[in-house]
Parts: structure tokens; C-alpha cells; sequence
């Protein structure tokens, strides 16, 4: 019987980065013909003025479609995890032939029903020879060539007087870290381990950890000492709904943010693994009546970081903006107001020479992608996504970059009327591949069943 003990702390752990799909060097996607300017925050912002553009009347419209399509010439297949109810199957798709290569498989803790929107707990490392994910019971480094596991933490017991008056206490559960100094003492969370990341290089990996009562934490490890690293003097909290550590494309740094919860306050950091008694706390620094961050990505020269938060002083403090912030000056500058926060607020994404931030606007069954050009800071309308089953609502979930092709995982959600339990409804996937050249769709993938992620392109 294991005598466990609950932990604030962000922590350490090796391995690479692979989830945000950020790679290379590339110039803006497409050409636009409908532009909407954007007003800038004040050093000290009193009030960010902005509207929310509606989607296009005209220019770019996409139909995602119920049946895999491809017009890719060359070689090319993607790595996909693919999660139906708990069970999550991993598998190599060819995107010129419809054919497909299973890896392994496993059982995660939770059905989609009960933790929507979290994509299938796994990430591949840079270099492909490794991955990290969690089980319903384990979070294990997988050689992908020899099949090989390591068991980096598992459930163990839990001490029942800990959860005395709790009235749902059947999923709660207590997990043993190894390879640690820290967490020496289990750790009792209401979810597995979720959201690994790598590196750029694979040297780290880091995965947010469920803490019960408390939210979740941040474990961060080096692969090359196989141990974790603590962030020193400090403790840093994420709500748990948060998609934890955002890496640099090709740096050892991350940025972490996370809104006030019951139990934790807000944190929004910046880390630099090679001298971590240094880090930055960007609340600090920010001249923003910020009442709480969001998720964070880090432009790929490193000097910006574009953020989701609220303010103390907008006409509405539930207003989710989309902000940028340049590292060096702690200057904000106001990109997106969305007219309501859902799923797709969290999957904006850089483009890959940095100079544009693309995000999402939902309308239901019909999403339009912007992109916000930093020069001119103007945002465009690059193209609408439509699905034209009735009574359903689309979500972006990731973009990945490879190459001159953007990757976009949809998440397709049914909502029957006459159903409003969550059980009652249906979870879809769509991949389409665009090319960011010669504004062509090069690959439809139709919708499959469940919640699916893309791991790796190649």
C-alpha cells in the first residue's frame, strides 16, 4: 500500500518534439483577397479594441469530404494514433495508395466521452526511434524498432484514508514516478499522464501529470541522464484542462501558461533548459491587465510568443483574445477577439518562417482559418472548411508542417437534438493536406471514426 502524497511542481523529462509539427523554413500561405486590420495593444492596456471578422462571403471554400482523397505524387505516409472509445491503434497510412501498416495498440484510461478533445496520448520522438505514451496503468519510452518499453511511472495503490468524504473516488488514481529525485512519493491523479511532447532534438520530452485537487503539473525529462529535472525555487500549476509545455522548434527553451484554478495560480513562463535558474515570468514583465493565460507557442525564431488570455478591464473578462508578445520589449500586440471560446482557440499555429499566425473562428458545422501577417498586421481570410451533415460541430485540432504541405486535423463532433448526452454523440476525424504554394487540396483523408493525431510525416 503505497502512502501517496499530492505535489505542485513542474518537473523535467527527455525526449523530443513532435506534436506541434513545426519544422523548416517556409514564406506565408497563399494569396489573399479580403484583409481586416488589427489595433494594437498599449503598453498598458486599458481596453483592446477589436471585432471579430465574419467568415468570407466569397474567395476559398473546402468541402471535407466522406471519402479519402489524394492527389500526391510523390512517396509520402504519415504515422497516425487513432483513439476509438478507450482503445488507441497506431498505424503507417500511405497517402498516394490507400493502404495502411499497424504498429501496436493499447487501452487508455478514459473513452473519448469522458475526455473530449484530447487527442490519443503519444508522441514520436524527432528522430522516429523512439516514442512516449501512456496506457490506462503505465507511461512507457517505446523503442520503435525493437518494440522495447521502459516503464517511466504506474499506477500503484492508494492510501484510502487520503480520499475520505470524496464521493467519486472510483477513478481516482495514485502513480509511482521513477527516475526521480522529485517524486520520490506517488502522486494521486484523476487521468493518465497526456499531451507529450519532444524536443526539437529528442534530448527532452515533457507530459502534463493529473494531480488530484490540484489540477496538473508539468514533468519534464532528459532522455540522455534518463532522469527528471525540477525546476528550481518554483512550482508551476496548469488547470487540467491545459495542453501543457510548448517547445521551441530548435531551442531547449518552452513556454508554459496556465489559468487560475481552485487550487493553483496562474503561471505563464518561459524556460530555457540549459539555464533553468533563469527563467522568465512573463506576468512580470508584461505591461497587460492580464487575468489569465491560456495556452502559449513560441514563434519559430524565438522571440515571440503568441498566447489565449483574458483581461481584468475588457468590456467582458470572459473574452478570450489572441495576443502576441515579443520576448525581448514584453510588447503585446491584439491579433484575434473570438466571439466564443470552444476547442479550435487552443490550435493556432506559426507559419513556418514565423512572419504569420494562423487560428480558426468556428461557425458550427463550417470553420474559417485566418492568417494574421505580423509586417502589415493585418489579418486575411485564407480559406472556410464546410461539412454539410446538419446538426454537427467542427473543431480544429492541430496543424502540421512538412515540407510545402500544411497538415490540419479536424475533430468533428455530432450533436442529435433529441440526444443530449454526451454518450449520445459521435466523434469524428478528417485530415486534409493543403499545398501552401499553388493553393491546392492534396490530400482529403474522409472522416474516420473517433479522434485520431498526426505523429509523424515522412
Amino acid at each position: 500500500m503505497c502512502n501517496c502524497m499530492v505535489r505542485k511542481t513542474l518537473c523535467v523529462v527527455l525526449l523530443g518534439f513532435i506534436f506541434g509539427g513545426q519544422a523548416g523554413c517556409g514564406t506565408g500561405l497563399f494569396q489573399f483577397k479580403k484583409q481586416v486590420p488589427v489595433k494594437e495593444v498599449n503598453s498598458i492596456a486599458t481596453k483592446t479594441e477589436s471585432k471579430a471578422e465574419k467568415p468570407p462571403k466569397k474567395d476559398w471554400f473546402i468541402l471535407l469530404q466522406d471519402k479519402e482523397m489524394s492527389k500526391i505524387s510523390t512517396n509520402m505516409s504519415m504515422i497516425l494514433a487513432q483513439k476509438v472509445d478507450k482503445h488507441v491503434s497506431v498505424y503507417r497510412k500511405n497517402l498516394i495508395q490507400p493502404t495502411s501498416i499497424p504498429i501496436f495498440s493499447w487501452n487508455e484510461q478514459f473513452s473519448i466521452y469522458e475526455s473530449i478533445f484530447v487527442p490519443p496520448c503519444i508522441a514520436i520522438s524527432p528522430s522516429g526511434r523512439e516514442c512516449i505514451y501512456s496506457t490506462s496503468t503505465q507511461f512507457l519510452l517505446r523503442d520503435m524498432q525493437t518494440d522495447a518499453t521502459t516503464v517511466l511511472a504506474e499506477v500503484c495503490d492508494i492510501d484510502e484514508g487520503f480520499l475520505e468524504g470524496y464521493t467519486d473516488s472510483s477513478k481516482i488514481q495514485g502513480w509511482q514516478y521513477y527516475y526521480s529525485d522529485f517524486h520520490k512519493q506517488p502522486i494521486i491523479g484523476v487521468y493518465q499522464p497526456r499531451y507529450p511532447k519532444w524536443s526539437f532534438d529528442g534530448r527532452y520530452f515533457s507530459v502534463s501529470i493529473p494531480i488530484f485537487r490540484e489540477g496538473a503539473g508539468e514533468y519534464v525529462f532528459d532522455r540522455d541522464a534518463m532522469k527528471e529535472i525540477h525546476l528550481p525555487d518554483y512550482n508551476i500549476y496548469l488547470e487540467g484542462g491545459g495542453s501543457g509545455i510548448h517547445w521551441s522548434s530548435n531551442t531547449h527553451q518552452f513556454v508554459v501558461a496556465s489559468s487560475q484554478t481552485g487550487w493553483s495560480e496562474r503561471e505563464f513562463v518561459l524556460v530555457d533548459m540549459n539555464s533553468i535558474e533563469q527563467y522568465m515570468n512573463l506576468i512580470e514583465t508584461m505591461e497587460l491587465n492580464l487575468r489569465d493565460p491560456y495556452v502559449a507557442k513560441m514563434s519559430p525564431d524565438n522571440t515571440k510568443i503568441a498566447f489565449l488570455g483574458t483581461l481584468n478591464n475588457y468590456p467582458s473578462s470572459d473574452t478570450h483574445l489572441l495576443f502576441e508578445v515579443d520576448i525581448s520589449t514584453s510588447q503585446v500586440q491584439h491579433i484575434h477577439e473570438y466571439q466564443e471560446l470552444d476547442f479550435t482557440a487552443y490550435s493556432f499555429f506559426y507559419s513556418q518562417d514565423g512572419n504569420s499566425i494562423y487560428f480558426t473562428q468556428n461557425h458550427g458545422n463550417s470553420m474559417t482559418l485566418y492568417q494574421y501577417n505580423r509586417e502589415t498586421r493585418m489579418n486575411s481570410i485564407v480559406a472556410t472548411f464546410l461539412d454539410i451533415q446538419p446538426d454537427t460541430t467542427l473543431f480544429l485540432s492541430d496543424a502540421y508542417w512538412h515540407k510545402e504541405l500544411l497538415f490540419l486535423t479536424f475533430y468533428l463532433q455530432t450533436e442529435p437534438p433529441e440526444y443530449p448526452s454526451i454518450e449520445d454523440r459521435e466523434f469524428y476525424t478528417h485530415i486534409i493536406a493543403l499545398d501552401s504554394s499553388h493553393e491546392k487540396v492534396m490530400y482529403q483523408s474522409g472522416w474516420m471514426q473517433g479522434i485520431a493525431s498526426i505523429l509523424r510525416v515522412e
